[in-house]
């Protein structure tokens, strides 16, 4: 017998049991209507959950992960609080091992990283350097890779942490990814990632320019998306993040040239502004436009208020925004030098 009491986590109701134990769970509804009973990590719990990531048996390794997984939708602060879990999930990225442990242990780390504990028991647990090897490898092939990003995107929707990923290579290798990644999920997830670490860091902007992050931008310009696409979205606040470069046209338009694209013209976008291709970017809403510069046309979006961030909750279907929990950057990355 258990009875509903209303908990603090969305509105979904808690059933604590009334047999005596302090063990309840939270029912949910899933995706696909399924539902599904998240038990409350306590510490035997989360004991026996890290003995179980170290043990290398793919299964055993891999089912803690998964419960992991569940666990961080609701109870975050709970697991963070064992310094061992969120330690052995890295330990487990970090060694590449085989078979699906890294990528769910990838999956994991992400779940946790949605929160602001998750982010900060991470990165102090090592997340960011082997998440950012995984990227740097640009294997398109590996699953991984998209796994990888993700964890980025959430873990730098932190301060602290996207200075961090910034300093660790971590905007060369999303700008080395997005040079050959499909224009898929995986773009998508590193132009978010390129998104919050840049966004209010002018020194990460530079770097981002140096890094080639021009040669992405271009082959979505290139492809002409439709204007609603996620990719398109994505590029007009990357554009958007990146004015300050001076030369930015003339970084794309080169970079575009190298591999053979043909960028849409300013005249051409004036002229399709009607029309439902990004080659027009015709305007979006209050905030859009183009940025017309020589002969190339980039489309920029604007944001009011403050800045925002990209995060993602494994199971949701697309990455939110949320709002970032910093000031701008701009005048301590400059006293950073």
């Amino acid at each position: 017998m258990a009875t509903a009491v209303q908990s603090a986590l969305g509105g979904l109701p808690v059933y604590r049991p009334t047999d005596g134990s302090d063990n309840p769970t939270t029912t949910v509804t899933d995706e696909d209507g399924k539902t599904v009973r998240v038990e409350r990590p306590d510490s035997i719990t989360l004991g026996e959950i890290n003995n179980m990531l170290k043990v290398k048996t793919n299964m055993i390794a891999l089912g803690a992960c998964e419960r992991v997984t569940r666990m961080a939708r609701f109870y975050v602060p709970e697991i963070c609080e064992n310094q061992g879990v969120v330690a052995a999930l890295v330990a487990l990225f970090a060694a590449g091992e085989p078979g699906g442990l890294t990528a769910g242990s990838l999956t994991a780390m992400a779940a946790l990283a949605a929160h602001p504990e998750g982010r900060q028991a991470a990165a102090q647990a090592g997340a960011i350097p082997p998440a950012i090897a995984i990227v740097q490898r640009c294997d398109v092939k590996d699953f991984n890779t998209e796994r990888a990003v993700t964890l980025l995107v959430n873990l730098s929707a932190d301060q602290v942490n996207r200075r961090m990923v910034r300093d660790g290579g971590g905007v060369e290798a999303l700008a080395s990814l997005m040079k050959v990644a499909p224009l898929e999920r995986v773009m998508g997830q590193a132009m978010a990632a390129m998104h919050n670490i840049i966004s209010t860091d002018v020194r990460a902007k530079t770097r981002a320019a140096d890094a080639g992050v021009a040669f992405g931008i271009a082959r979505i310009l290139g492809s002409r998306l439709l204007e609603a696409h996620t990719l398109s979205v994505r590029v007009r606040l990357l554009i958007s993040d990146l004015l300050q470069v001076e030369d930015l046209a003339e970084r794309v338009q080169a970079a575009a040239s190298q591999m053979g694209l043909t960028l849409p013209s300013a005249a051409h976008a004036n002229a399709g502004s009607r029309g439902a291709s990004s080659g027009g970017f015709a305007r979006a809403g209050s905030g859009g436009g183009q940025l017309g510069i020589g002969s190339v046309c980039l489309p920029k979006m604007s944001t009011s208020g403050s800045a925002l961030a990209f995060s993602h909750t494994p199971g949701a279907k697309r990455a939110q925004y949320t709002d970032a929990d910093d000031e701008e950057e701009d005048s301590e990355s400059k006293d950073d030098e």
